[in-house]
Parts: structure tokens; sequence; C-alpha cells
């Protein structure tokens, strides 16, 4: 992930709140002490997450990002401590999108391309949270760990475009955010934020699967390779307040 993707994704985020706000006379004006809430909600989520693959015997694969939409439910608690609130979120989405890229070591060496692939199956978060009560507006800034369930794959090689190598995993990162919220209706908010997670590098066990039992160096049925991932994400929802 770019430092110019990071900062486009600042810049739309400010974009869609100064559009919420028509404005930004109403930030100045701080209200009084905020009640304590429940909440939960919908949301749509623009992630863009990147994938390094390093063999941990052979040298460096390439990497690949994958992003889109995705579609995801949110919800929390809030307690107001005077003017200002702290709180723990959750968000769950269901499912995830999937790259390639084409291995930079083994592609072709038998004729044939080879694909180093990944695909999450689901993501979630869980994250303390703090911030103010502004006239009609909540911004916030959010920390803490961030999860996702990935499916890889390694495809060609032996046969154009058949898995021979794969491993699913469990990735544990640590996220920090920011967003901010705006009530539309008593009981009901809509809310935008940018989140960024890393899950730091890990070495999977890639195992040869059936047909290809010895598909490893030296005879063996295990590929070790190091990946190493991070994701940024843009979110826009709704939250109804109880």
């Amino acid at each position: 992930m770019t430092m110019a993707c990071t900062y486009r994704h600042g810049a739309i985020l400010t974009g869609l709140l100064c559009m919420a706000g028509h404005g930004t006379v109403a930030l100045a004006q701080p209200v009084g002490a905020l009640g304590d809430t429940i909440y939960g909600g919908v949301n749509v989520t623009y992630s863009d997450r990147s994938t390094q693959w390093d063999d941990v015997n052979a040298g460096p694969l390439g990497g690949h990002d994958a992003s889109g939409a995705e579609f995801g439910v949110q919800a929390g608690y809030d307690k107001g401590l005077g003017p200002i609130f702290i709180g723990i979120a959750g968000k769950f989405t269901p499912d995830g999108h999937g790259g390639k890229h084409e291995d930079r070591i083994f592609s072709r060496q038998l004729g044939i391309v080879q694909h180093d692939r990944s695909r999450e199956k689901w993501s979630a978060q869980v994250a303390g949270r703090i911030g103010t009560q502004l006239v009609g507006f909540r911004p916030y800034a959010k920390a803490g760990l961030a999860f996702s369930r990935k499916h890889y794959s390694l495809t060609g090689y032996y046969r154009a475009k058949e898995a021979f190598a794969a491993t699913s995993s469990t990735r544990t990162g640590w996220l920090l955010g920011a967003g901010m919220e705006r009530s539309i209706l008593p009981g009901l908010a809509m809310f935008a934020e940018y989140t960024h997670a890393d899950f730091g590098s890990k070495t999977e066990r890639f195992r040869c699967l059936s047909g290809y039992p010895d598909c490893a160096a030296s005879g063996r049925n295990v590929i070790p390779i190091r990946l190493d991932e991070k994701k940024d994400d843009l979110t826009v929802g709704f939250n109804f307040r109880f």
C-alpha cells in the first residue's frame, strides 16, 4: 500500500464529511454532556488490500492488490463522559475480494504460467473509540484489532489454472482509524470513517494438494511462504441508536 493511496482515501473521507456538514461553522460549537447509547447498523466499505509473497527457500515471489466494495454490519456502545465519549465498536464483513499475480520465480519454468492467489473469506474489527459531541456531529478516533480469514493457493506450473498447493489462515493485526458521525433523525445517524490495518508478516505452510504429493522442493509436501499484508478501508453507513 502506497502513501498516495492513503492520501487518496483521506481526501475522499474529508470530502464526504464536508458535504455532510454543509460547511465548517457548526463544527466549532460544542454542546453538553453525552448520554450512554447502544447502536447497530449497516455499511458499505471500499477495501484495498495489499499482499506481498516471499518463498522462505527461494525468495520474493511478487505481490498483488485486491480491492472492491463490501457490505457489512456494525454494532457498539458509547459512554458519555461530560463533553467527550468513549466506547467499543465491532464490525463484520461476511465476504471479501480475491487477487492474484504471476509468480516471479517459478512461472513458465515448465512452460505454464503460475499464479499466486489470495481471497478474503470474511473480516472483522474490534476497536475502542474516543470522540466528542459537536452540533449534530460526533468526530472520533479508533484503535484496536483487525481479523481476516484468508484462503491462499498456488495455481498453474503443472497444469494451467489448476491449484497444486493451498492453505487457509485467520490473520490478526492492529488497526487505527478516524471518522465522523452525523445525526440525521432522532435515533438515526450516518457516518464515514477510514481505517488502516496491518497484519504483519507471517509464514504460511502451503500443503501440496491431491495429485501433487511432492510439489515442494526436495520432494517435500509443504511450501513455506511468508506473507505480508496491509488493508485500507473507507466505510460509509447508518447507525440506529437506542
